[in-house]
């Protein structure tokens, strides 16, 4: 019952968005649901990423963004909104850890926050759920980042 929720949630192109997630809910549930589903998948360990630069180059990396990415918020959100004609049938970043980058550069990561968040945007208008999963055990889900919503009400 709980996976077909789970999967029913990342089938809905409205549901679409930036998620905290409380670290009851069991991610590997909703990364088995999305494989079902054909979604491209990324999981970003956060640990390392302290900056703007760490950030950038992490998630270039995990996602494959072309050798011309320019390092900058304009080239990310050129990349993450463009697979090189691979349309995927969903998109979920799990980005666990992410307080690292919070605590040591808050504008930074709040312009990374923006930044993905034009991309479900962009892909929810192209008729493309994605879903954007932030974990870290220090984190308290009762406080939310803008823009981000609490997984376990929906599930």
């Amino acid at each position: 019952m709980k996976n077909k929720a789970i999967r029913s949630l990342l089938s809905k192109v409205s549901f679409s968005g930036m998620y905290n997630v409380d670290l009851q809910i069991d991610i590997n549930s909703y990364i088995q649901c999305a494989e079902k589903l054909h979604y491209h998948i990324y999981r970003i360990n956060g640990l390392n990423i302290s900056d703007k630069n760490n950030f950038l180059n992490v998630f270039s990396i995990s996602m494959k963004f072309p050798t011309y990415f320019g390092n900058n918020w304009d080239a990310f959100e050129e990349c993450i909104t463009d697979f090189e004609g691979q349309n995927p049938n969903g998109i979920i970043i799990v980005y666990e850890n992410f307080l690292h980058f919070y605590t040591n550069s808050p504008d930074q990561f709040t312009q990374a926050l923006k930044s993905l968040k034009f991309a479900t945007e962009f892909w929810r208008d192209q008729g493309i759920p994605m879903f954007v999963l932030l974990i870290d055990a220090k984190f308290d889900t009762n406080r939310n980042f803008e823009n981000c919503k609490n997984l376990s009400v929906y599930v």
